[in-house]
């Protein structure tokens, strides 16, 4: 009676939709298969899928390094590692070196070396574009989520979008950070200055320079940004007790009341209209 034949695994790691992690036993699919499904023994590993693809070298390459990747310069300099490698060997393996000295065994061996270094070298060289195309890809993608949370944040904190709601924020900001310091609890305490600090030509200062010189979306958009930036250190600094959120805000306040009682004076009278 014939053995029965022991079923082949399937490999996700080699699969061109895996993008988990193997190194970390991590498994994530592309195409939403999960490590719950059925047919599932181990973690990265399957009895059949219908949507298997092997990748190729390259996207091998660059799917292992992806959980450690930071560019493609190091895949870079790895593809002319291995040309310089491929090189000695030919150098080494010349008849006026080493060449004359071995079998012909040896030398198919030497060959085989080479032929395998020299398709190895593009293949790196490809996989290092894949990882510099994953990184401009992941940074944009980690920028816009950025965005969209300092955005969300300058909204909450605003009700009101209008540009000069965020330019006018902008300024009791600046104002705040420069200003603002705590009454000392003791006497001979070190009074907390304010938990952001703006300088002349900081980036938030340059956006609104653009801002009022054209309150165009993109750069309200831009000034909003900055804004949600220093909104977000400002909460980080609440929790460690120094000038905060909250303390920003009783600032505005003080502020518009400051404002509102300049704009409510009378004015002086006139010393040449009475007399």
């Amino acid at each position: 009676m014939a053995k029965a034949k022991t079923p082949v695994r399937i490999d996700c790691e080699r699969c061109r939709h895996f993008t988990g992690q193997a190194f970390w036993l991590k498994f994530a699919c592309a195409k939403g298969h999960t490590d719950k499904d059925p047919e599932h023994d181990y973690l990265l590993y399957r009895k059949s899928c219908s949507d298997y693809s092997e990748a190729s070298r390259p996207e091998l390459i660059f799917l292992r390094r992806k959980s450690t990747f930071a560019g493609g310069e190091a895949m870079k300099r790895d593809a002319l590692q291995v040309k310089r490698t491929a090189t000695t060997l030919r150098n080494l393996t010349a008849e006026a070196a080493l060449g004359q000295y071995l079998t012909a065994a040896e030398l198919e061996h030497f060959r085989a070396a080479i032929a395998a270094l020299d398709g190895l070298a593009p293949d790196l060289t490809r996989a290092a574009k894949m990882g510099e195309r994953y990184r401009e890809d992941h940074q944009k993608a980690w920028q816009t989520r950025h965005e969209e949370e300092m955005l969300r944040l300058v909204a909450e904190a605003l009700q009101d979008a209008a540009p000069d709601a965020v330019m006018d924020m902008v300024d009791d900001l600046r104002d705040f950070s420069r200003n603002w310091c705590s009454t000392p609890a003791e006497p001979g305490d070190t009074p907390q200055r304010a938990s952001v600090a703006i300088y002349q030509g900081d980036a938030i200062l340059r956006a609104l320079a653009a801002c009022r010189k054209a309150p165009i979306p993109a750069n309200v958009r831009a000034l909003s940004v900055e804004l949600g930036e220093q909104i977000e250190r400002m909460r980080q600094g609440d929790r460690r007790n120094t000038g905060g959120w909250a303390d920003f805000i009783e600032y505005r306040r003080f502020l518009a009341l400051q404002r509102k009682l300049v704009a409510s004076a009378s004015p002086l009278p006139d010393p040449d209209a009475t007399a």
